[in-house]
Formats: C-alpha cells, sequence, structure tokens
C-alpha cells in the first residue's frame, strides 16, 4: 500500500517543516506589535462572538454525545472559543501569543469553510445519499463553517494594523498535521472503513494529494493574510506620514 508510505513521508515532512521554521530564530514572536486598548463597542462584538461560539460548540459536542471532538471543525472551533475568551476576558495579557492564535486560526477557518462547502458537501451529495450533505444546510453548520469566518474578518478589519510574522506558518501547517494523524490513529482504533473526513482514507491512489490539498489549503489563506497585513501596514504607515494639504 504505497499510498500510506506516501502519506506518512508527507506528514512528517510537515512537521518537520514546522519545527525548523519555528527555531529559525529565538525572537518572540510579535514582540514589536502593539495592544490596542478594546473600546465599549468592540467589547460587545467579543461577548456576542463569545457567547454564540461557546454554545454552538456545547450543543455540538452535548448533541452528538461527544462525537463532534472526532471531527476538525470542533478543533477549529475550540481554539476560537479560546480567542475569543482571551481577547474579551484578558486582551492585554499576553497579547503577542493572542495575535499568534488569531492568525493561525483566521486562515485555518477558511480552510475549514472551503473543505466543507468545496469538498464535503458536493462528497456527499452525490455519493450513496444525500442525508450528510443536507446535515451541511442547517443553522449550526452556517455559523460553524461561515458566520464564524465573518466574525474573524470583522475582528481583523476592525483591530489596528499589524505585520502577520513568516513563522506562524508553523502553526497554521501543525494544525492539518496533527488532525490527519489523529484521523489516522482513529480510523486504525475503529478497525472499520470510517475515516473523520471521507477523502482522507489512506486505501485511495489520490490520497497523498488530498493531504497535500488539505495541508495546501491551509498555507495559502496564511500568505493571502500576511501581504494584506503588509498593505495596510504601509498604508497606515503611508497616511501617518503624508502632511495634511
Amino acid at each position: 500500500m504505497w499510498q500510506a508510505y506516501m502519506v506518512g513521508a508527507l506528514e512528517a515532512a510537515s512537521l518537520f517543516a514546522c519545527f525548523v521554521i519555528l527555531h529559525t530564530s529565538t525572537d518572540v514572536l510579535y514582540a514589536t506589535a502593539k495592544y490596542a486598548p478594546t473600546t465599549v463597542a468592540k467589547g460587545w462584538f467579543h461577548f456576542v462572538c463569545l457567547v454564540s461560539s461557546v454554545g454552538i460548540l456545547f450543543y455540538t459536542v452535548i448533541s452528538s454525545e461527544g462525537a463532534a471532538c472526532l471531527f476538525y471543525t470542533s478543533w477549529n472551533y475550540i481554539l476560537q472559543v479560546i480567542y475569543w475568551g482571551w481577547v474579551y476576558f484578558a486582551p492585554s495579557v499576553n497579547y503577542q501569543a493572542r495575535f499568534v492564535l488569531f492568525d493561525t486560526i483566521f486562515p485555518a477557518s477558511v480552510a475549514v469553510a472551503a473543505v466543507v462547502w468545496l469538498m464535503l458537501f458536493p462528497y456527499y451529495w452525490a455519493g450513496y445519499t444525500g442525508e450528510q450533505g443536507e446535515a451541511l444546510i442547517n443553522a449550526i453548520s452556517f455559523m460553524q463553517h461561515g458566520v464564524n469566518v465573518a466574525f474573524l474578518i470583522v475582528e481583523y478589519v476592525w483591530d489596528t494594523p499589524r505585520l502577520v510574522e513568516w513563522r506562524t506558518v508553523a502553526f497554521v501547517g501543525l494544525l492539518p498535521t496533527t488532525y490527519s494523524l489523529f484521523a489516522i490513529f482513529v480510523h486504525d482504533l475503529e478497525s472499520g472503513e470510517w475515516w473523520p473526513l471521507p477523502f482522507l482514507q489512506i486505501t485511495q491512489g489520490t490520497s497523498p494529494l488530498w493531504y497535500l490539498a488539505l495541508l495546501v489549503i491551509h498555507i495559502v489563506p496564511f500568505f493571502i493574510l500576511r501581504w494584506i497585513s503588509a498593505w495596510r501596514v504601509g498604508r497606515r504607515a503611508t497616511e501617518e506620514t503624508t502632511p495634511l494639504v
């Protein structure tokens, strides 16, 4: 089964690259980033995001009797809950690490939405039955795979422009890599044919490409975010140095 060796090599290479990137410098990530005090309006926005995220997470976990934790959406959603709780209750505490978390979950959330609507939904809808595809068309799914991204976009636009450090890409890469290894472990533990994500079945001839695509679909949004952030910082610097006429 050559696919398993290819996938194993890909995941090992991803882990190695992530750790190398993180150790290329001893500097603290976002050491020069500045903290901007939270306004009342923004505080209410954070509160709404936190309450809605916690409520949806609890609902999905309880209604599925914990099975939701096997899926990447819940992994990503837990990180979002941590961010919203952090920025609401203690925004000034170790805010550099909070920036790292945001710059990790933002691309990951975009990737999750892309996976659900561009990969899973067509797969289920054209598969053996449309029931699983129809299960994605509900308010909870829209919140987990769409509205949450909108919340993060508002947070990003509302926040003070800052640069996104390239080393953060290591954390972005670790998320899908860790989950891929987890999915393989769960499959082997079940000793069956069930996979948390159906396109990760190693027995398929195209499985190495799917694992690679899952990684790429995280990395690309990160570098787009990094480019936009650099543009925002440059634009603000130009506005501050341009004299008023």
